[in-house]
């Protein structure tokens, strides 16, 4: 059996080897004993590598094996051989996965290598980067799909993005001078309120308005005008620190607000007061347009802050109090906001808005105060507007006239004035003595300017009936500073029409022969201020003797206002003048009160029963 499989074999009972093939021993395994089943198995020893079969033997007749055959086979060389072919193959294998691995890698780089550009140009757009120069040039299908739709992708989000960016700036910022909007003012104002509560230190916000801007704009167009607010927002920005902020309302109005002062409110204020004077420089300084310097200036309002209880709105509305009253002031001034101003401003608005709803319910009557002779015959009436109220008070022709003068309510004023005038000179027609008496109506230098003022002037005398030859105009002597050709038309076409014309306050003014010369006048009427104290003052009596001799030489009639005592009107008597208004002779009244004075007037004088002082018996 040895020599068939070309190796060794022994033959095992109970006891142990009984024959082998030397040396067969070395192969068996220790305590090798009888094997009831057929079995292999492999043996390594000593370097050595075999192969052993077990083969029981069973006697004839018997059930269990009495002796078992071993064949061993010598596997050294072929396990040596099967390792290095396993050796071989295993080689092969590893170089191979690598050669696989190295091109697999290779053709998952050049394939997922646009795909890995594609997903960081999503990363950067994620974090707001929409630049890319990404291309689609990849082979595969989908990856090159991926690539175009991300740079298109990339694209109109950058778009919509600068859309938006644009849109951001320009709901904080304004448009023209790209300073900050009223918008980011209020932000900005509300957050330095909180600071300024904590901290103590004293802030100050300031309005800034250009003097005669609209000038500016009406002679050399808006597009001179805007380049001149963008050199002055490049100029306030320059002077102020680090930690203000300038800002544009709109129109020619910026604010300034200054924080981190000094906690000291009179040492805060002396710093605001400074950079305002710098601001005002700022605006005094050429800028050249279109090879043309133009030369502005402003009025600024400050207000300080904590105030207590202070909101933007609220700091604002101080600050423009407070430049309101720097343009009442002359202009081209710093003023800082004060409570009573205020007072006095809201006073004006609740007058404005009143007189506005007065003024469309003809609330304002006229009153007629008599131009009497030195006997006291009553010559003719000036009209002063009056403004009564439901509680039976009256507010001041002073109060309320600078109010309409302010907001060209009074156009309206003295529309009212001449409807009403025109109407009584109507009713007047007819009646004994009245229908000879005329009534004067004082118009505002504006509305002696108004294009269409005979125009309004004939209509309201068509539309009543009055007679234009009672109708007497009183010009203030302010107009002469402005004798412009529209108003010297306006007041020929007047006299043309038969309006007699009066020149109010002379003296007082603007007063000039050229002037007189010009003006197609036919009554001077000497102001008050130099008839109350003409008999202390030897100025006030030579300027009334002066009024009178010019009044004399050129043919005009006169009038003295404000005479109140005998003494004055025995002085104006002496030096011509022969025509007085006055308390000496009597108050403005009631066109119902002067009709019956009128009416008294004349029975006294029929009777005889006159005084000077105007009163009847």
């Amino acid at each position: 059996m040895a020599e068939a499989i070309g190796g060794r074999a022994a033959l095992l009972d109970e006891r142990g080897p009984l024959a082998l093939t030397a040396p067969f021993l070395m192969a068996l395994a220790p305590g090798e004993r009888l094997h009831q089943q057929a079995a292999a198995s492999r043996v390594d020893a000593d370097g050595r590598h075999s192969q052993l079969v077990y083969l029981p033997l069973v006697p004839f007749g018997g059930e269990e094996a009495t002796a078992t055959v071993v064949l061993a086979r010598d596997l050294t060389e072929s396990v040596a051989t099967q390792n290095l072919i396993n050796a071989t193959t295993y080689v092969a294998a590893f170089g191979m996965l690598v050669l696989i691995a190295g091109g697999l890698y290779r053709w998952l780089g050049r394939t997922l290598r646009p795909m890995r550009r594609a997903m960081d140009t999503l990363d950067r757009i994620g974090h707001g980067d929409f630049e890319t120069d990404l291309q689609a040039d990849s082979r595969v299908a989908e990856i090159a799909r991926l690539q175009e739709v991300t740079r298109t992708m990339a694209g109109r989000l950058g778009h919509i993005v600068e859309i938006e960016e644009e849109n951001a700036r320009l709901a904080f910022r304004d448009a023209l001078t790209d300073l900050p909007n009223r918008r980011l003012l209020l932000e900005h104002l509300e957050h330095a309120i909180h600071t300024v509560n904590r901290t103590r230190r004293h802030a100050a916000l300031l309005l800034i308005d250009l003097d005669n801007f609209k000038t500016l704009n009406d002679t050399c167009g808006h597009s001179a005008g805007d380049r001149l607010l963008q050199a002055l927002a490049q100029r306030f920005t320059a002077r102020l620190r680090d930690q203000d902020i300038v800002a544009r309302l709109g129109g020619d109005e910026f604010v300034a607000l200054l924080e981190e002062l000094s906690p000291d409110r009179s040492q805060a204020g002396a710093d605001a007061q400074r950079i305002a004077g710098e601001l005002l420089k700022a605006m005094r300084e050429p800028v050249r347009i279109d090879d043309i310097e133009h030369v502005m200036s402003g009025s600024i309002g400050i207000t300080l802050f904590p105030r207590g209880f202070d909101t933007p709105e609220e700091l604002l509305k101080q600050a423009d109090f407070a430049m309101y009253q720097a343009k009442q002031q002359g202009r081209n001034g710093v003023r800082f906001y004060d409570p009573a101003m205020q007072r006095t401003l809201l006073r004006e608005a609740e007058l404005e808005r009143k007189l506005r709803r007065a003024l469309q319910g003809e609330e304002l009557v006229i009153h007629l105060q008599p131009q009497v002779d030195p006997e006291g015959r009553i010559l003719g009436a000036e009209a002063l507007m009056r403004w009564p109220q439901p509680d039976g008070s009256w507010i001041s022709p002073g109060e309320f006239i600078p109010v309409a003068e302010h907001t060209g309510q009074i156009l309206e004023v003295g529309r009212l004035a001449l409807q009403q005038a025109c109407h009584t000179l109507r009713a007047w027609q007819g009646r004994p003595v009245l229908d000879r008496l005329p009534i004067s109506v004082n118009l505002s230098p504006h509305h002696l300017r108004q294009p269409r003022l005979m125009e309004e002037v004939t209509a309201i005398l068509d539309e009543t009936g009055a007679a234009a030859q009672r109708l007497h105009i009183e010009v203030t002597e302010s107009v002469m500073a402005d004798a412009s050709q529209p108003l010297i038309a306006n007041l020929e076409a007047l006299r043309a029409r038969g309006v007699a014309l009066a020149l109010d306050d002379f003296g007082t003014g603007y007063s000039s022969l050229g002037y007189l010369k010009r003006l197609p006048l036919d009554v001077l009427k000497i102001d008050r201020s130099f008839v109350q104290d003409i008999e202390h003052d030897a100025d006030d009596a030579n300027i009334v003797a002066t009024i009178a001799a010019i009044a004399h030489n050129m043919g005009l009639s006169l009038i003295a206002e404000g005479v109140e005592n005998e003494a004055q009107r025995d002085f104006l008597v002496r030096h011509g003048c022969h025509r007085f208004q006055g308390y000496l002779y009597h108050h403005a009244m009631p066109v119902a009160d002067f009709e019956a004075l009128v009416a008294a007037g004349t029975d006294a004088a029929d009777h005889g029963t006159i005084d000077t002082q105007g009163e009847q018996e």
